[in-house]
């Protein structure tokens, strides 16, 4: 069992913790998430104006999201029960 979760529906990157582990295994975990979601090029099709990520995620986790997510897309905006939690746009994070 993974310690991340991650599955593109529509414009919505849905995460969610897994079972307990280190913050590096993670890390790691979700990189792994998103290399299946590459790989069957579900991520690719999926890229748009804004990508849409609900659930929890840790600041590390977020900053891998973005990372390999972010030449997909030209926003990127965190809400965690239809709460803005972070928006990230061209590089620059915004915290509310």
């Amino acid at each position: 069992m993974t310690t991340f979760h991650i599955n593109l529906e529509d414009d919505i990157l849905r995460v969610k913790f897994g079972k307990s582990a280190d913050g590096d295994q993670i890390v790691r975990d979700a990189a792994a998430q998103l290399d299946k979601l590459f790989d069957s090029e579900t991520l690719i099709k999926g890229g748009k104006n804004l990508l849409k990520i609900d659930g929890p995620a840790s600041l590390p986790v977020c900053y891998q999201i973005a990372h390999r997510v972010g030449h997909l897309y030209s926003a990127i905006v965190q809400a965690l029960a239809n709460k803005l939690v972070r928006l990230v746009k061209s590089g620059t994070t915004r915290q509310k």
